[in-house]
């Protein structure tokens, strides 16, 4: 892949958000959620709240991934795993593509390639030709290991080809032998799939590790779809016929590919309304779990209150309970509301009801078919063993086999395992599950209201550990730890709950390294990223390192933090290059700086991995290396003038030579520009030089002769080169910057003293500039004090005539018109009269003909001569003819000021100052 290919791709993935759509179904559905269902989550009292904010973002997440692929949504998926060579492959498939089609899927590509009938008269693969451009060989996907990382959008990667056929609801996902099947996008293509053909040289059972990984993924492919095993042989097919996965023999292979593909309908992949059922159904659940506990501690204050008469304690407790339920039942009904809505746009959405079948079958109406789906969630309320949940399945299922009421079935499942769950209350095995089962879910910040109950009921039995969970969650949370509970937990024994307790809270219990040390060490099993890091300070050599690998990888950033300390000061790679295989960033921008002097081009390839995954001084070096090929100084070579036949003398003079030729194309100079405005546009830039950026953004837009844009970045650094070419733009009066020799002089002097010498040989040519324009000047002069001094605005100006002039003969007045005369005559009266009028005189006599040349350019140049005879010239005419010269100054003055903003042609700030004293 060739390094602006590799940069086009990098810019994409930098700008990910921008190619983001979705339809508006989805938009309406995304609107309500976020306009109504969020805010009610929000203000919601139960506890646990924030799970459901997840399963919307997950829901989100995939609607995503149907925008990518909209032709995976509503056709027959068929997926083509390969596990054969490429000629093996393309004997297989000879049979259903097409030789154009067979090129697509068989290139050298590490990434699935999904194929979308189509009915319309277009080339046999639409994309074949652009999609080229997003191919990542298998070397490149093995070096930069793009797929591991969640912030990359892996669907620039994924070509998608149209492919003209009968049958349109089918859709073709190729996945090629170097495909990574483990990956989490290829994972979600696969699931997808209705039905899997899997193409092997050799159905024949070994022992091989290979083997048996195939053989499980194969196992678990058929527990979805249907799965068809297409080899070249006949025996030995035993291994790969399980369950759902049929042998194809090779004498039936060459019907097979095409046949099965007519035979295929279209299937609907609904999955929106199942997500917000499944939501609202355990939603609901819990509040009827919690309005049911306040209900019953109502109900025990009341007997209290019999018993002990009047207390206004308990009064008090009565009514917050009391106002709680009505909270609860209220916002229960508000989400009723909300639920009803969602699932019409669900519904929309998926465009059929995936489960409708399902539960129609059953006779199942809205509310039965929330209570069963409200069984999903019943191991999750109480914690039972394996057994007692497979005793309430085998329960359900016999209830499903003689049609038996659900709701019935699902109430009596539900007492039971209440009755089960207050058995085992009691019991000490129960009270150790309960901690291993909050560990676990703490552990991972998991807060959801099963959590919380838990952690009641040890408060309820008066349980000391109930205040360690408790520190866990209000961390979880970033609330403020309780002091007194902090100071209570350091005085607890020392138990191998409390241990694990401590290292995760020894920030706030303010414990140092050493005591930290001293508790991973006395740790029976070691679980969490933190245990693991400190009790790597117990070791030294390849023992520490080993066990701040196991950090590592349950994301403990200060084991990566060490890693990358030690590796830095490592003279060996191996373990920069561990971390760097494993997506940290830095480790692979340091790999690229290892190798930036003895392998350049090694170098710029960890750096482009680096840069992958975000790394913005991976970024930044890539752009200097993608600069460095196309920038270009301009030549300068020595001419040596010779005088007289003798050669008696020499003189040397430096002068610049055109430049050298650009060969960078539009498409890299855009990428430079997109690079350098991420930069430019990033929140924190340590390690980065703004200064430096913006040059290189000011160059890019010079070579697009953007010289507005260029001038805007170069002003913006303060490297000597960008004077240097501020200065060239000035002397130049190319594009929409007009000529300013002094400005130009300003900054080639200012460049040449930050020690650039081409701005010597830019300043000799401006200075020669400002001579001629000395000498011009001094012409006009004298003849504007002779008598037939008119004629010299013709013929000292070398780019066209003035403004007035312009207008006059336009409107075919000729060059002697009364009008041009008289204006003449007052403006030699005028610049003896006045300074100020003679200076702006000079000014006018440098831009008017600028401002003409870029009228003359204009197709309605017309139309601006009679608008400025109009506005300006004729009632200035009028004024000198009424001898009222104050406004006759003040009208002319204001067209030329108006034109040079207009046509963009810089005033001197003198100039723009003596503007301002005359029109006061």
């Amino acid at each position: 892949m060739d390094n602006s290919k590799q940069l086009e791709l990098l810019s994409k993935l930098l700008n990910t958000e921008d190619n983001r759509s979705d339809n508006e179904l989805q938009l309406e559905l995304k609107k309500y959620i976020e306009e109504n269902l969020l805010p009610l989550l929000r203000k919601s009292s139960l506890p646990g709240i924030s799970k459901y904010k997840q399963i919307l973002d997950q829901l989100f997440a995939d609607l995503e991934f149907a925008n990518d692929y909209p032709e995976l949504m509503s056709h027959k998926n068929i997926g083509i795993i390969s596990w054969t060579e490429k000629k093996a492959s393309a004997s297989y498939l000879r049979g259903a593509f097409d030789s154009a089609v067979l090129d697509a899927l068989l290139k050298p590509s590490a990434v699935p390639v999904v194929l979308s009938a189509t009915t319309n008269d277009e080339p046999r693969i639409a994309a074949i030709n652009t999609g080229v451009s997003n191919e990542l060989t298998l070397d490149e996907y093995n070096d930069s290991e793009k797929l591991e990382h969640s912030e990359i959008d892996v669907t620039n990667f994924i070509d998608t080809y149209k492919i003209k056929a009968q049958d349109v609801k089918v859709t073709v996902t190729f996945f090629p032998a170097a495909a990574r099947l483990d990956k989490a996008i290829v994972k979600k293509l696969l699931a997808f799939q209705d039905e899997i053909i899997i193409l092997v040289d050799d159905t024949s059972a070994d022992q091989s590790k290979l083997f048996k990984e195939r053989l499980a993924l194969v196992k678990r492919l058929a527990e979805q779809a249907q799965v068809y095993v297409l080899a070249n042989n006949d025996e030995n097919s035993c291994p790969w016929e399980i369950g759902n996965v049929k042998f194809v023999s090779p004498k039936d292979q060459p019907e097979f590919l095409t046949t099965i593909f007519k035979q295929k309908q279209a299937c609907q992949t609904a999955f929106v309304q199942p997500t917000i059922d499944y939501l609202f159904s355990d939603l609901f659940t819990n509040y009827d779990v919690s309005i049911q506990k306040d209900n019953e501690r109502l109900h025990g204050i009341g007997l209290d209150l019999i018993r002990v008469g009047n207390s206004s304690v308990l009064k008090a407790k009565r009514k917050e309970l009391s106002d709680r339920v009505a909270k609860l039942e209220n916002e229960q009904a508000d989400f009723e509301e909300g639920y009803q809505k969602l699932r019409e746009l669900a519904e929309k959405v998926d465009d059929t009801n995936y489960f409708a079948e399902l539960f129609n079958r059953y006779g199942l109406d809205a509310d039965e078919q929330r209570m069963l789906l409200r069984r999903f969630s019943l191991d999750r309320q109480v914690e039972l063993s394996k057994k007692e949940i497979e005793k309430l399945q085998q329960k359900f299922k016999e209830a499903e086999d003689t049609n038996a009421d659900f709701k019935n079935c699902y109430q009596a499942m539900l007492t039971l395992a209440r009755e089960v769950n207050d058995s085992k209350l009691s019991s000490t095995k129960r009270r150790q599950a309960i901690y291993t089962n909050l560990w676990n879910s703490l552990k991972k910040d998991n807060t959801n209201n099963e959590t919380i109950d838990l952690i009641d009921q040890l408060k309820a039995d008066n349980d000391p550990n109930a205040l360690v969970f408790e520190l866990m969650v209000d961390k979880i949370n970033d609330w403020v730890l309780s002091p007194a509970k902090l100071n209570k937990l350091l005085e607890y024994p020392d138990t191998e709950l409390v241990r694990k307790a401590k290292i995760i809270l020894a920030s706030e219990l303010s414990l140092t390294k050493a005591q930290c040390n001293e508790l991973a060490a006395k740790l029976d099993k070691v679980e969490t990223g933190a245990e693991y890091y400190y009790l790597s300070y117990q070791f030294e050599g390849e023992v520490a390192i080993d066990y701040l690998k196991e950090a590592f990888k349950l994301g403990e950033k200060r084991a990566t933090d060490e890693l990358l300390k030690l590796a830095r000061n490592s003279a060996d790679e191996t373990l920069l290059r561990y971390l760097s295989q494993r997506q940290v960033p830095a480790a692979s921008y340091q790999l690229g700086k290892a190798k930036e002097s003895s392998d350049s081009g090694k170098a710029e390839n960890y750096y482009r991995i680096a840069a992958s995954w975000g790394d913005t001084l991976a970024i930044y070096k890539l752009l200097e290396m993608e600069f460095d090929k196309i920038w270009h100084e301009d030549e300068v070579e020595i001419v040596k003038v010779n005088f007289g036949p003798l050669y008696l003398k020499q003189y040397s003079t430096k002068k610049v030579l055109s430049e050298k030729p650009i060969k960078a194309d539009g498409q890299t100079i855009d990428n430079i520009i997109n690079l350098c405005d991420y930069l430019l546009n990033l929140d924190t830039k340590r390690g980065l030089s703004s200064s430096r950026i913006s040059y290189i953004m000011g160059y890019a837009y010079l070579l697009k002769n953007d010289q507005r844009r260029a001038l805007k970045y170069f002003e913006k650094s303060r490297q000597a080169a960008a004077y240097y070419y501020r200065g060239k733009i000035y002397m130049n009066n190319e594009g929409a910057v007009s000529q300013d020799l002094n400005l130009a002089k300003k900054y080639f002097t200012q460049a040449m003293n930050k020690g650039y010498s081409l701005a010597e040989v830019g300043l000799e040519q401006v200075y020669d500039s400002i001579r001629q324009e000395d000498k011009k000047r001094a012409e006009l002069e004298d003849a504007m004090e002779s008598d037939t001094g008119y004629a010299a605005e013709h013929h000292v100006v070398d780019k066209g005539c003035f403004i007035t002039t312009a207008t006059c003969m336009s409107l075919n007045k000729g060059d002697d018109c009364e009008e041009l005369m008289a204006m003449r005559r007052y403006r030699d009266m005028s610049t003896v009269k006045n300074p100020l009028i003679a200076e702006l005189v000079r000014e006018y006599y440098r831009i008017a003909p600028v401002i003409v040349k870029r009228i003359d350019a204009r197709p309605e140049k017309a139309q601006i001569y009679q608008q400025l005879w109009d506005k300006y010239i004729s009632k200035t005419y009028t004024c000198i003819k009424r001898e009222d010269y104050d406004n006759a100054t003040k009208l002319y003055v204001s067209m030329v000021a108006d034109l040079s903003e207009e046509y963009g042609v810089r005033l001197r700030k003198e100039a723009v100052k003596n503007i301002r004293l005359i029109k006061g």
